[in-house]
């Protein structure tokens, strides 16, 4: 597992650009993941994509959990969402889980923050 990363990006950005998107916050960390984890969304399924992602749930109850986070957040216009994104981050890679016993971070660098 590595850690969640968020960024913030239109629903009607095109494929194309959000390969971009991926490369300068997801690649330039990490390298070329071995598969992507994802909701399904189209730009992740349509073939430009080499790999395929896989959605398991892991990856739902991240997406959950998300979502409740930021919907206690989240001013009532939902114009502050993207600037939310970093604290959601940090607290989502620094939480302990209670499988794993570990927080991502913690097991990404060693340490917990």
């Amino acid at each position: 597992m590595s850690l969640v990363h968020l960024v913030p990006v239109n629903t009607t950005i095109q494929a194309s650009k959000l390969t971009w998107v991926f490369i300068q916050e997801i690649m330039r960390l990490h390298g070329l993941p071995d598969m992507i984890v994802s909701d399904h969304d189209v730009k992740f399924t349509s073939q430009f994509w080499s790999f395929h992602p896989q959605m398991d749930g892991a990856s739902k109850q991240v997406i959950q959990n998300i979502s409740q986070i930021l919907q206690g957040l989240v001013s009532p216009d939902q114009q502050d969402w993207a600037g939310k994104l970093p604290m959601v981050k940090f607290a989502i890679n620094s939480s302990i889980s209670s499988s794993m016993e570990f927080a991502l971070f913690e097991l990404m660098y060693g340490y917990l923050p």
